[in-house]
C-alpha cells in the first residue's frame, strides 16, 4: 500500500493501512499471511489496478463533493450573515448601541459556526476512505480465493 508495502496485524490480519494499493505489496501480503507466491503475471493482480483505480476515482469525487459542499455552506452562512448586518443597520436608529453591536455579534458567530461544521464534514472523508479500502481489499481476497479454487 504505503511506499508498495502492506502489513498485516493481530490475529485475524487485517490490513492495517488504508492506502496506496500495489501489485507487489499484494503479492508480498498473499506470501506473508498464506506462504503461496503469487506470479508477478498472475490475471488475478489485475483487480489490483482496478481497485486503486477505483479508489482514485472515488478519493477525487469525494474531495470535489467536500469542495462544493463547503462552498454552498459558506454561501449560505454568508447571506444569513450579510441579511442580519442589513437588519441591523437600519435597527440602529432605534436600539441602543448594545443591542446593534450584539446582532453583528451574532452575524460573526454565524459565519464561525458554519465554518466549523464545513470542517467536521470533511473529517468524514477519512472514514469513506477507510471502508472504501476495506471495500477493495475484501474484494481482491474473494476474487483471489474464488480463482485459486
Amino acid at each position: 500500500m504505503n511506499d508498495g508495502m502492506m502489513t498485516t496485524g493481530g490475529e485475524n490480519g487485517a490490513v492495517q493501512d488504508a492506502g496506496e494499493l500495489s501489485v507487489e505489496g499484494v503479492r508480498l501480503l498473499i506470501a506473508q499471511r498464506h506462504n503461496t507466491s503469487v506470479p508477478p503475471d498472475d490475471p488475478a493482480l489485475i483487480m489490483v489496478t482496478i481497485m486503486q483505480a477505483a479508489l482514485n476515482e472515488e478519493k477525487r469525487l469525494q474531495e470535489q463533493h467536500r469542495k462544493k459542499l463547503a462552498a454552498v455552506m459558506d454561501g449560505m452562512v454568508n447571506s444569513l450573515a450579510d441579511a442580519v448586518k442589513r437588519e441591523s443597520a437600519g435597527l440602529g436608529d432605534k436600539l441602543s448601541g448594545v443591542a446593534v453591536d450584539e446582532l453583528q455579534r451574532v452575524g460573526t458567530e454565524l459565519r464561525q459556526s458554519g465554518a466549523a461544521v464545513s470542517e467536521r464534514l470533511s473529517g468524514h472523508s477519512m472514514a469513506l476512505y477507510l471502508c472504501t479500502g476495506i471495500m477493495a481489499v475484501s474484494a481482491l481476497v474473494n476474487v483471489w480465493v474464488f480463482l485459486v479454487r
